[in-house]
């Protein structure tokens, strides 16, 4: 391998760059002059258990390929710009923002989760089995409730 070879490898090995465009589970990055083909981005699940969110464009990105030949390449995601700033910056706080302005927000300090969802959202919990609710207090307010059940049952019935 000669010096020039060397020296491509080595600088293209790692770069960074940004989403340019998104179709299906690819993705093309440009970084500098470069502009890579249809690569995959790396998520944190793709096995038996797996996870799916698309990249956005414009979103920073480590490319990282293999051989300093960026055909292999992989884009790691999860880098903060101007035009996507951190949801949050408490170090108690997970905090995960959707682009519809969705949030959900994990409080380790206060223990508190809550979750806000825009205008017209839905909540939608589907499970074959029993769902439980165990806490002290519970408030709904709500415009209509609707109970939808073949039976209905209560431990402690206070009018």
């Amino acid at each position: 391998m000669n010096a020039n070879e060397s020296s491509r490898q080595f600088l293209n090995g790692i770069r960074k760059g940004t989403v340019e465009s998104v179709e299906g589970a690819l993705c093309r990055v440009v970084s500098g002059d470069l502009h890579t083909d249809w690569i995959q981005w790396f998520m944190p699940f793709a096995g038996e258990t797996i996870e799916w969110l698309a990249p956005s464009i414009g979103e920073g990105v480590m490319l990282l390929c293999p051989s300093g030949d960026p055909a292999q390449a992989v884009a790691l995601r999860g880098f903060y710009s101007e035009d996507f700033q951190p949801p949050s910056t408490d170090p108690a706080k997970h905090v995960r923002k959707y682009r519809d302005g969705a949030t959900v927000e994990y409080d380790m300090a206060a223990h508190s989760l809550t979750a806000q969802l825009p205008a017209g959202a839905t909540v939608l919990i589907v499970a074959p089995g029993a769902v439980n609710v165990q806490t002290r207090t519970a408030t709904v307010q709500a415009d209509d409730v609707t109970l939808d059940a073949k039976q209905t049952s209560a431990s402690r019935m206070y009018c």
